[in-house]
Parts: C-alpha cells; structure tokens; sequence
C-alpha cells in the first residue's frame, strides 16, 4: 500500500500536476478580490501549465537529474495520456474565449516556447541567454496568473491591478531562486543563473529582498484588504523560510513539493480568513 501511495505521490509531483495547481492558485488569488470565479481562466492555466512544463521536461531531457530522467521513461504511458487530457482540456477550455483573449495571452506562449528552443548554430533558446531564466519565468507567471484573468474578466487595468503584477513577480522571482540553487549541480555555467554570478548566499539575499519588497506594497495606498494583507504577509514569512533553508543538496521534494506549494497554502490561508 505504501509502495502504491508512493508511487502516486511521484507522479503527482514529477508529472507537474502540482505545479500546474499551484499556478491556478496564483489565478484564484488574483480573482478572489473581486468575488469572481472564472472556471474557464483557472482550468485553462492549470492545463497550459501541465503541457508547458512537461514539453520543456521533454526538450531538456539531458539536462534533467538521472533519476527524474529515468522516472520520466518508466512513466512514459502514463505521462502520455495526461498530456493528452491536458491538451483536450486546453482545447475545450480555449473555445470558452474570444479570438481576442487568445491572442492576448499568445505572447506568454511564445515566450515558453522559446523558451526551451534547442541552441543550433546561433539559435538560442530564451534560457540561455546569461541571467535572463528567472526573471522569465517570474515575468510568465506574472503576466499569465494577473493579467490574462483581469483581461478576459473584463476588469479594470486600475493601480492595484499593476500593484499585484509587481507583488506576483516578486514572489515568483524569490520562490524560483531555491531551484536555481539545487540545479547548480547540471546547470551550463554559461546559463549564468544568479547562484552560478553571484553565490548562493547573495542569491538568497536577493531573494529575501524581493520578499521584502512584495510584503511592503501590501501596504501602498489603500489597494487592500486586510485579510489580503495577512495572508500575502505570511505567504511570504514562509517563503522565507524555505529559502534560507535551501542548499545545492536538497531532498527529493524540497523545491518541487513545498516551496513549489507556497501558493497553496497562501490560498488556503486567505479562504480561512475571509
């Protein structure tokens, strides 16, 4: 029975299922002010998340850990026949929106596509530009969990809106630096990832200092709530806590499973305080 519950677990986690959940969170997080609940955004970004991360698996397959390389072949059935209810839930949901939403949101889908490009020649792939992964992947998520559902809700592009993009890039950037910590051990120097320029311990500061300025806008102007700004505060008290905790030799579900379920728990944290 344990073997069997383990085995779910792993496939939970290492078929980014968890991921894809925890970016529906960031999408909830952002609607949740406004009393929406847009089944169409949270559905859509949660089956884009599961195919994106699971296509750059793909592409990067060398550069992936041994045993998440060797999983990957082990479940390659069952990782196919997700990806293939992801890619017709992206489908279905995708014929919920207008031409215009879908084309809103065709920037964020180039970006990951390119992302992963294979380097030929001069073509290089978007993470191989020196410095340049974080802050892509912190600007995706932004940019996918904020404005793609204020545009096809039809809010308003107000200050708080912009407030959050910020706050959401911040978050994201920090929480993203313990997996650039633990890839140290495969990463390509050139990729010059901020642990690889400037050290881990620095690369924490940065991260904290990132946390820092997140929790501080909670209180520029009167954009929020104060359930808002308890949950988001403790939100970033734990992410906090798991940076300055994370090494280059971390377990096996340091990054993947809690830091990467930070959003969670900040979710779960603002319903029990409303």
């Amino acid at each position: 029975m344990m073997r069997l519950i383990e085995r779910f677990f792993s496939f939970y986690v290492f078929s980014n299922i968890h991921v894809a959940l925890s970016t529906s969170c960031l999408v909830l997080l952002t609607l949740k002010p406004y009393q929406l609940r847009d089944e169409r955004s949270v559905w859509f970004i949660f089956c884009g998340t599961v195919l994106a991360y699971n296509f750059i698996r793909v592409v990067q397959m060398e550069r992936l850990y041994p045993s998440l390389s060797n999983w990957m072949r082990s479940s390659r059935s069952w990782l196919l026949a997700l990806n293939a209810v992801a890619l017709l839930g992206s489908i279905y949901w995708a014929l919920k929106f207008s031409w215009g939403d879908l084309v809103f949101i065709i920037p964020f889908f180039l970006l990951t596509l390119f992302y992963v490009v294979p380097s030929r020649g001069s073509l290089r792939g978007l993470r191989n530009l020196p410095g340049f992964k974080l802050f892509l992947i912190a600007a995706v998520w932004a940019g996918v969990t904020v404005l793609f559902p204020v545009w096809v809700n039809e809010l308003s592009f107000d200050g708080k809106v912009w407030v959050v993009l910020v706050q959401r890039f911040l978050i994201v950037l920090a929480i993203t630096i313990p997996f650039d910590i633990r890839d140290l051990q495969l990463d390509d120097p050139d990729l010059a990832t901020l642990p690889q320029t400037i050290g881990v311990g620095k690369s924490k500061i940065l991260a904290l200092g990132a946390l820092l300025g997140f929790a501080l806008l909670f209180f520029y102007g009167d954009f929020f709530q104060a359930w808002e700004q308890w949950s988001g505060l403790a939100a970033a008290a734990v992410s906090g806590g798991f940076i300055l905790k994370s090494g280059v030799y971390q377990s096996r579900f340091y990054s993947g499973f809690w830091v990467e379920g930070i959003p969670m728990f900040w979710l779960a944290l603002s319903v029990a305080l409303t």
